[in-house]
């Protein structure tokens, strides 16, 4: 067995501070400046409304909220005459209501030649509308997808590799990479010039963030578990964990670096719609290769140190 190249396990009180920092500025941004929550998430209806010129989303939201004395949410789709409206205005009312009441609040920016008939086929781009009954409905299912995808991840983990110290060190990955990409989407909120809303495509996101992440941790959990079990040669454990993460690093960094750079394609070509679903996957890819490397081996370790040092 030749020497590891890079001393990551003993770095590792450096990954448990940055990731600490991190999760505590997402829970900080979280819970002061929230999400953009999707029409799936809210309820409402939402529209992708196209103008003959640039508008401001401002002057929009304002102009709709003192028509319908409700606030919508107005932002830049695509170019800067198009934009994604969600309201919850109208929200039960039939469509054709609903579309009327969506050309009086616009009426300002479309101009006074324009009927509503030519308003609906040549300027809405995209209608959409959920329940508010559906919409808790559509947002408790994704809130447990995830819950219960990582506790039945741990419990796989359990079954594979018979000790509970793994186990724990995935669901702690995993936690902290959904949480990384959340905390992201929230300090990024209103700054970034696409939408970052949370609805059932970031739910999508999340799951496959998780699948991923959990598919890169077993790998390195095989391999550490093969140097643990074998001991052919005169080494502590520090340096046989060290020396297993260095064997699976190139295969951990050409996977990742190849699905960084498909998903970078889909967020650059894919289209406004696909901007912050690929957003978060990039994110994940990055956090959750970091992730079973720095954070989910080292728990492993320390815990089994923890619990031999009881014994």
């Amino acid at each position: 067995v030749q020497t590891c190249a890079l001393p990551i396990f003993s770095k590792r009180k450096y990954a448990y501070f940055f990731s600490g920092t991190l999760a505590l500025l997402g829970l900080i941004s979280i819970f002061t400046r929230g999400f953009d929550y999707g029409v799936d998430f809210t309820g409402g209806r939402s529209y992708v409304v196209k103008f003959q010129q640039n508008v401001n989303t401002s002057e929009i939201r304002k102009e709709m909220e003192d028509i319908t004395k409700f606030t919508p949410v107005v932002k830049t789709y695509g170019s800067e005459n198009q934009v994604k409206i969600t309201s919850q205005y109208q929200m039960d009312a039939p469509d054709s209501v609903a579309e009327r009441g969506l050309y009086s609040s616009l009426k300002k920016f479309i101009g006074k030649d324009v009927t509503p008939e030519q308003f609906m086929k040549d300027n809405v781009q995209s209608t959409s509308r959920v329940g508010a009954t559906i919409s808790d409905d559509i947002r408790n299912s994704a809130y447990k997808a995830v819950f219960f995808s990582l506790i039945a991840i741990g419990l796989y983990i359990l079954v594979r590799f018979r000790k509970w110290q793994y186990s724990l060190g995935v669901i702690v990955a995993l936690a902290h990479d959904v949480l990384m990409v959340m905390g992201i989407f929230s300090l990024l909120k209103g700054i970034m010039p696409f939408a970052l809303e949370i609805d059932e495509t970031f739910m999508a996101a999340a799951l496959t963030v998780i699948g991923y992440s959990v598919n890169d941790t077993v790998i390195v959990f095989d391999r550490i578990r093969e140097f643990l079990s074998s001991r052919r040669v005169d080494r502590n454990d520090e340096s046989l964990i060290n020396t297993a993460i260095n064997d699976t690093l190139s295969r951990t960094i050409i996977t990742s670096a190849t699905v960084f750079v498909v998903v970078l394609i889909l967020f650059l070509f894919g289209g406004d719609a696909l901007k912050g679903f690929s957003l978060a996957l990039l994110i994940g890819v990055i956090v959750g290769t970091y992730s079973s490397i720095c954070i989910a081996t080292p728990i492993v370790v320390d815990f089994s140190s923890k619990k031999k040092q009881n014994q």
